[in-house]
């Protein structure tokens, strides 16, 4: 099963990679037709998404502390660029957390799995470590990935793969 896990989350780091592969430095704030979501802001949420799974697998925060008000879970993507770090700065620090993740996942035992997920919030939804490592590698990727894709479109660009 932690093969299954490890393989949607490598094929997330990868098709993050290709959805933002050709957006510029300057589109990278855009929010056309009324999407908030930006690429910035999604990059940046989900490499903060991987601090926070990280810390369920015992690792220290990679990412500077203040991208968590910027970048967390209830921040506001804004259109001004000055507001987030650089693209490749960001493709960046998602690809290091990403693999530090998946590292520490590979090599969690079964035992740290089973543990009740650390924070309570969570725990009402996920009652695992596992289960919550399950959901914030897969779902929650794939959910922001998705809504980048959807942003692709809007701004006529086209698909990061698959034709």
């Amino acid at each position: 099963m932690k093969n299954l896990v490890l393989e949607g989350f490598a094929f997330n780091l990868n098709y993050a990679k290709l959805l933002v592969g050709d957006v510029s430095q300057d589109q990278m704030c855009d929010q056309p037709g009324g999407l908030k979501n930006h690429p910035a802001w999604a990059i940046g949420h989900l490499t903060v998404s991987c601090d926070f799974t990280g810390s369920m697998l015992g690792l220290q925060p990679i990412n500077p502390q203040e991208w968590g008000e910027l970048l967390g879970m209830d921040s506001q993507p804004v259109a001004d660029t000055s507001k987030y770090p650089d693209k490749q700065t960001l493709v960046d620090a998602f690809e290091k957390t990403h693999q530090a993740v998946a590292k520490a996942y590979e090599q969690a035992p079964d035992s740290l799995l089973a543990k009740p997920t650390p924070h309570e919030g969570f725990r009402k939804m996920f009652p695992t470590i596992g289960q919550a490592l399950f959901f914030m590698m897969g779902s929650h990727e794939s959910i922001h990935l998705g809504q980048l894709a959807s942003w692709r479109q809007v701004k006529g660009l086209p698909r990061a793969f698959g034709g």
